[in-house]
């Protein structure tokens, strides 16, 4: 049962949502923006990672659903290997892009489906994916458990979820990124959109609660980049903001070839899963 809060919430974001998509667009700034240097090795890294696990987990002939696609980045690179491949998204606008930038290729556009609908509510039968990803998504929702439970229903024994979240909780970034809203002289940004952090340990409880086993692990490392991407005064000091976005970057590239082949978890933290029910 779904209760007047949760849905006040859910009208709310499908609003923000479609106002984004509308004036920016999620993945294309993410990805190949002109922001940050050391925002732009951030989320190139994760889509590396995520690419290199859908590649890994990919299996023959298999369905796959992205929940929370946005405008279709992995949709378009999971339909190279998949014979079907559904992107689902709150967002109607996003989901134009994500049409309009599947449409330049005639075998993408034959294979792929885009579905607006509710993370929480998915409009599909028990067992019929393969492989689903959930991408930051989680982070967004009233209640991101009842997703868990809708993607347990939908893929089958054996299928794999591809999920992503911000794992501040567990990084030692918690107090750099907790720290702007402590200080409200400095006038920080707060989290756009995020109404919830997570451990990777308490994510890792709650899945294999719903019969999700974790097969592997990946940290994605971004320390310090808090410092510039949230506090308002430096934005007017656009030459200390480029000297502290370069040296952060060039932290982050070092702090990367330590961490990553220790299997260390970052703000970020990546799970591959395969469904035990």
């Amino acid at each position: 049962m779904f209760s007047r809060n949760c849905e006040a919430r859910r009208k709310f974001l499908k609003k923000y949502y479609e106002c984004e998509a509308q004036d920016l667009g999620c993945q294309t700034h993410l990805y190949w923006g002109k922001g940050l240097l050391s925002e732009l090795l951030f989320h190139n890294a994760r889509r590396s990672k995520i690419e290199t696990m859908i590649n890994k987990f990919m299996q023959e002939s298999s369905a796959v659903l992205e929940v929370g696609c946005a405008e279709g980045h992995y949709v378009r690179y999971a339909v190279s290997m998949s014979p079907f491949v559904v992107g689902l998204d709150i967002s109607q606008n996003y989901l134009l892009k994500a049409k309009a930038a599947s449409r330049h290729s005639h075998e993408h556009a034959t294979r792929t489906e885009y579905v607006e609908a509710d993370a929480e509510r998915l409009p599909f039968r028990d067992k019929c994916f393969s492989l689903v990803l959930c991408l930051d998504v989680l982070e967004h929702l009233p209640e991101p458990l009842w997703a868990i439970r809708e993607i347990k229903r939908v893929v089958k024994k054996k299928g794999i979820l591809l999920l992503s979240v911000p794992t501040i909780k567990s990084s030692i970034t918690s107090f750099v990124h907790r720290l702007p809203s402590s200080l409200p002289v400095l006038k920080a940004k707060g989290e756009g959109g995020h109404i919830h952090q997570f451990s990777s340990y308490e994510l890792i409880e709650k899945l294999r609660n719903e019969q999700f086993h974790a097969l592997e692990i990946l940290g994605i490392h971004n320390y310090l980049t808090a410092i510039v991407v949230h506090f308002e005064w430096l934005k007017q000091k656009t030459v200390l903001r480029r000297m502290l976005d370069l040296m952060i970057y060039r932290f982050n590239l070092l702090i990367g070839k330590i961490f990553n082949p220790l299997r260390m978890r970052g703000i970020e933290t990546l799970f591959a899963c395969i469904s035990r029910g």
